[in-house]
């Protein structure tokens, strides 16, 4: 689920959608989904998981080597945050 949702903003990052356009199909994918209050109350660990994952992943593809900083920046990753 979190894998998902993350990749929505990294889509809006990418300029493949726009930011409202991702926080819409992340809200419709919640309500559908429907997750338990467990899974709620774990989603921003694993997001924090994602999206370093992605950084590691970006950071060989040099297109979108400046797209994951931000990606991560919201996600509070990055150290000091």
């Amino acid at each position: 689920l979190a894998n998902a949702l993350v990749h929505f903003d990294l889509r809006a990052q990418q300029g493949r959608c726009t930011a409202e356009q991702a926080e819409a199909a992340k809200a419709a994918l919640i309500d559908g989904y429907q997750p338990e209050v467990a899974t709620r109350q774990r989603i921003a660990v694993y997001d924090a998981a994602v999206r370093l994952r992605l950084l590691c992943v970006y950071t060989f593809r040099p297109q979108w080597r400046t797209t994951v900083a931000p990606l991560l920046d919201r996600g509070g990753v990055l150290i000091g945050t």
